[in-house]
């Protein structure tokens, strides 16, 4: 694999395609993405097609959720339809973390109130774009815990060849199966065979799933890198005290 070709994927132009139900609304949030080198924006309508962006790119839609016309559910549904392999970005007012779950259960891959979305709005598509999530970190907890439940994410007990290391590897960077296979020297349909046999014996169902158990393995290496520091702490204190 070659690194370059790897290092310049990963730094490519993000699209981001602005939805919102004011046009003044849509202008500034057009403004404030604009002022990031990387970051592409267009105001789209409710009728995105395929052609508004450059074949294979990476596509974040953000959508302020502020007197939405459609279900949530049917907006994302036309779009994922429109542009395969295109993330979410929610706005809109605070919400409890709940409220923010659900939103993450529709489809969103972040959410970012009203009140944040100057210092946050960039970055937040940036890590949506990387395969990460944008939200906070007692949101991600509860949104982590109910998917786990609901889904059995865990990994079977398979080993992977060097072949599939190497597809994993680029599915946890979101690469899409053409990307996989022009990196490693391979043809699509033998890309997505390799990516179909890495999805099921990591036993998840899909690449927001590959990324979700990510997420879930790093937070509770997070957990557990805190409790053997207080541990080590506590100990150091019983030292010092006998």
């Amino acid at each position: 694999m070659d690194d370059l070709d790897v290092y310049q994927l990963s730094r490519s132009p993000i699209h981001v395609g602005i939805v919102a139900f004011h046009f003044l609304a849509a202008c500034h949030l057009a403004d404030l993405v604009t002022a990031t080198n990387r970051l592409i924006p267009v105001i789209l309508t409710d009728e995105a097609g395929s052609n508004m962006f450059p074949p294979d790119a990476r596509v974040v839609i953000v959508i302020d959720l502020w007197d939405m016309l459609f279900p949530i559910s049917e907006f994302l549904n036309r779009f994922t339809t429109a542009i395969p392999g295109c993330m979410f970005l929610a706005l809109d007012r605070s919400r409890k973390p709940t409220e923010i779950v659900q939103l993450f259960q529709a489809g969103f891959s972040g959410f970012v109130s009203y009140g944040d979305v100057r210092q946050q709005v960039a970055a937040a598509i940036t890590a949506i774009a990387d395969g990460g999530f944008w939200a906070p970190p007692q949101v991600m907890r509860m949104y982590l815990d109910t998917t786990s439940r609901r889904a059995g994410i865990g990994h079977r007990n398979h080993t992977l060849t060097l072949r599939e290391n190497q597809v994993l590897e680029l599915l946890q960077k979101r690469y899409s199966n053409k990307e996989i296979a022009r990196l490693l020297g391979i043809s699509e349909s033998t890309a997505k065979f390799h990516v179909s046999n890495v999805l099921a014996k990591v036993n998840v169902t899909s690449r927001r799933a590959l990324a979700l158990n990510q997420l879930t393995l790093a937070l509770s290496h997070t957990v557990l890198r805190r409790g053997c520091q207080k541990e080590d702490r506590s100990k150091g204190k019983m030292l010092a005290n006998g």
